[in-house]
């Protein structure tokens, strides 16, 4: 965030104003990892609108796919689905363009809300299409969360193999990359797949170090979601009033950092 506003004072000092709506959008991925969902979609929004006027469909279309993005953390997938799909109308592609954050496109948040919302053939589909499950079209951090993604959706549709195969990646690729979110990312999918072969206390014990390891990191909405993950495991276990306690630990920050939906799901499971 230092590094952007940094950006932005120069670009306005400078008038680089062609700097400006790429620098705001920089922001928005970090604002999400911080628990400040709220403050990603303003920024995004802003964005959107800055670039409607000044009538960029580059800048458009990637200000729509951060916005698709920020939407998702919060929970809203009807709106994800939206701003994803008029980015790809006017960026003219689901992958493969400059954007510098969400695989190049719209495609793969479009994929998440999509999968979040019960279409997992149809998810899974979109995925498929936006190239090799090796993932050479992201940058490095983002592999961690897009193989977790893999190995969720290859759960929902009992391919437990397959689900493993992905998580095997995520490890690999966190070990290798040696920073706490693609570590904290593993762990959680490690437990994903332990609670499918119904081992529930294994898994809590894994998604409870994932969110101290998001924690140190920053990652303050990750670290709430492994939490999430966490109280469904030990209500899974039997441990009604451990799982309490963490299903209350986790919809506190879910609802301080603005993820609605999966904060209503955490009241749900309580």
């Amino acid at each position: 965030l230092a590094h952007a506003d940094r950006g932005i004072a120069i670009a306005r000092a400078t008038g680089e104003g062609r700097l400006l709506v790429p620098m705001m959008l920089v922001k928005c991925y970090t604002f999400e990892m911080q628990g400040r969902v709220a403050d990603a979609i303003e920024h995004c929004d802003a964005a959107v609108e800055a670039t409607r006027l000044s009538a960029n469909p580059h800048d458009l279309a990637w200000a729509l796919c951060e916005l698709a993005f920020a939407h998702y953390h919060a929970g809203d997938l009807e709106a994800a689905i939206a701003a994803a799909e008029e980015s790809a109308r006017v960026g003219g592609r689901m992958t493969g363009d400059t954007i510098p954050a969400g695989g190049g496109g719209p495609g793969w948040v479009l994929g998440m809300a999509r999968f979040e919302a019960g279409e997992v053939e149809r998810a899974r589909g979109i995925m498929q299409s936006l190239g090799s499950d090796d993932l050479p079209h992201k940058i490095p951090v983002e592999k961690c969360f897009d193989w977790e993604v893999l190995a969720l959706v290859e759960l929902a549709l009992g391919r437990k193999q397959a689900a493993d195969a992905y998580v095997r990646r995520a490890e690999e690729h966190a070990a290798l990359l040696g920073l706490r979110l693609p570590t904290a990312l593993a762990l959680r999918a490690r437990a994903a797949i332990l609670l499918a072969d119904d081992e529930p206390l294994a898994a809590a014990q894994l998604c409870r170090e994932s969110a101290e390891v998001a924690a140190a990191a920053g990652a303050r909405l990750p670290a709430a979601f492994s939490l999430a993950l966490a109280g469904r495991a030990l209500a899974a276990a039997g441990d009604r009033a451990e799982a309490i306690a963490v299903l209350r630990q986790a919809e506190s920050e879910l609802d301080a950092c603005g993820a609605g939906r999966v904060r209503d799901e955490m009241r749900r499971e309580l």
